[in-house]
């Protein structure tokens, strides 16, 4: 978290942003809010949420999304694959016109099984849905406010907030980036929650 944070805190002072970061706990087992909290010691525009139990990525992002404020908001977890370098890019699309940029990412850094089942997962969705969601969108994006607020209008059980992202229409545009290796601990995504987000 503290890699992450300092990514975060020079991006801010390189772009000048007036900044708000919303920093969900998943009902962790460790320390995390504690970090949470001393952490928005330092950095004053750090807002943490704690999760009574670990509901899942997609509704602890849900949630963030729920307290945000801005008229501009960034989608980004803290495992750096995803780098805040990126998102001045992305917020230009933003401020030329566009209502969305989500990354789309290259040469993806997983195994060569897990890139299959995602391309197939895609590909399968895409021939079932009448949605356009594209292959390689993760949930990394920038949207205007007027997105969020439709995304939040949609009570799923359990969203997925990408397609729900394409769904809610708007003018969205994708942007190629260089995602990175993940930079510590392994990913939460056991084959059993693919399996089940993409059920």
């Amino acid at each position: 978290m503290n890699k992450l944070l300092e990514a975060i805190e020079g991006q801010r002072k390189a772009s000048n942003w007036d900044l708000e970061l919303v920093l969900v706990d998943d009902g962790s087992k460790d320390k995390s809010f504690e970090k949470i909290e001393e952490l928005s010691k330092t950095y004053s525009y750090i807002k943490g949420i704690k999760l009574s139990k670990n509901f899942g990525h997609q509704i602890a992002v849900k949630t963030a999304m729920s307290n945000c404020t801005g008229d501009y908001i960034a989608i980004i977890d803290d495992d750096l694959q995803d780098p805040p370098s990126q998102l001045p890019g992305f917020f230009k699309y933003l401020d030329e016109g566009y209502d969305v940029a989500y990354g789309i990412r290259k040469n993806r850094k997983e195994s060569l099984i897990k890139r299959l089942a995602y391309n197939s997962f895609y590909k399968v969705l895409k021939a079932m849905s009448d949605i356009h969601i594209p292959i390689d969108s993760g949930d990394f994006c920038v949207m205007k406010k007027e997105v969020l607020q439709n995304m939040l209008k949609l009570q799923e059980q359990n969203p997925f907030l990408r397609g729900i992202r394409a769904w809610v229409g708007f003018k969205q545009i994708g942007v190629e980036f260089e995602r990175h290796a993940r930079f510590d601990g392994k990913s939460g995504y056991t084959l059993k929650k693919l399996l089940k987000i993409a059920v």
